[in-house]
């Protein structure tokens, strides 16, 4: 009898368990799915593989190594799964809506490259937790604000950032029948992996704008970048709103500030009244170090300007973030433009020189076919 007690107990909590993990399971999913047909409608492409809580236990196991998240919500951890590396996110602070919104954008966003891949989610947990493809453990915010322990971004890494970032803000805006907000765009929600491509994650804010709507008003959460926008329309979220956060995530990557600070009096500085009052005095002074002249300094100058104008109070004044993404193509296309120059200038010499030769020998042709009609 005593060694039947002992069976039954031993039994029961992981029977507990899987009733646990199988609840979560059909809790989880069932907001999962009604979150991919209210934004998505019928049009969800991606399918999401589901992986059990065994699986993610076990691909965890013995790795201990967190990374800093931009919130107190989430924690990210290493993992391995199916002999390749992960990361794994688990949201243990987020309301369900959140958690199940940022898998289903992640989800129909990951074959962009300047998103983080989500290889699945683990939905038998009270939270999700969601997996995705290992790209590195560094976080732009990491890179920016701790340089001591971290590589140090050159001007052309950072350009070639906001490049990133802005392609996927604008894919987010144009690539689905409804325009999709980010709303929570923060250097800690980038990854920047060895080869210094941004991959964007933590779509949980995202909110979709109502068919036939240009706005939507939220009485939440704007993102920490956007609680910078302090005129009476912010709380109406646009396409603008990602615009403006935008704005301020390239003036952190000019001058290597955070959104906000205390300078030596103890005093909260806000990076947008920084920068309005020292225009000329901004750059990072490692990227300063780089040098470059004239030629470089018309280019800050160029990212200060298009980040100045992703800021201004009226949103009407603002780009649409596809217009943001062609110009800093073109600021990061404006390089040794005087080569530029000489180049087109001796293509067309070669030209001129080509339609000369085709000129005379047509004239040639022309002569002998006259002396040879006159002839017969």
């Amino acid at each position: 009898m005593g060694v039947r007690k002992i069976i039954v107990s031993f039994f029961r909590p992981r029977q507990k368990d899987e009733q646990e993990r199988s609840l979560n399971f059909q809790k989880n999913g069932g907001a999962l799915l009604e979150e991919l047909i209210t934004t998505f409608g019928a049009r969800y492409k991606n399918p999401i593989r589901s992986i059990s809580a065994d699986e993610l236990v076990k691909a965890t196991c013995g790795t201990d190594r967190r990374i800093d998240m931009s919130n107190d919500f989430d924690f990210m951890s290493t993992g391995s799964l199916e002999e390749r590396p992960i990361l794994v996110r688990k949201c243990t602070g987020r309301i369900l809506k959140e958690i199940v919104r940022d898998i289903a954008v992640t989800s129909q966003m990951s074959h962009h490259k300047n998103v983080l891949k989500l290889i699945g989610c683990c939905m038998e947990f009270e939270s999700p937790a969601l997996i995705y493809e290992y790209s590195g453990t560094n976080t732009l915010s990491d890179l920016l604000h701790e340089p001591r322990n971290h590589r140090i971004l050159s001007w052309k890494s950072r350009l070639r950032i906001a490049n990133d970032i802005a392609n996927s803000i604008a894919y987010l805006h144009t690539g689905f029948h409804t325009p999709l907000i980010y709303r929570g765009l923060d250097p800690g929600k980038i990854i920047i992996d060895n080869n210094n491509i941004a991959k964007l994650f933590d779509f949980s804010l995202c909110i979709s704008l109502p068919p036939g709507e240009l706005h939507v008003e939220v009485d939440g959460q704007v993102g920490r970048l956007n609680s910078l926008d302090t005129t009476p329309s912010s709380r109406f979220i646009t396409q603008k709103t990602d615009v403006y956060s935008f704005g301020v995530l390239l003036l952190m990557l000019l001058t290597g500030q955070r959104a906000m600070w205390r300078d030596q009096e103890g005093k909260l500085v806000n990076i947008v009244v920084f920068v309005n009052k020292r225009l000329n005095q901004i750059v990072d002074p490692h990227v300063l170090k780089e040098g470059g002249g004239i030629e470089q300094n018309g280019r800050y100058k160029a990212f200060r300007e298009l980040a100045l104008c992703c800021i201004k109070p009226e949103k009407d004044d603002r780009p649409e973030m596809i217009e943001v993404a062609k110009e800093l193509k073109r600021i990061a296309r404006h390089i040794h433009i005087e080569e530029v120059i000489q180049v087109d200038r001796n293509y067309k010499s070669k030209s001129y020189d080509y339609h000369a030769v085709f000129i005379c020998v047509l004239l040639i042709g022309l002569v002998i076919f006259c002396v040879l009609r006159v002839s017969f």
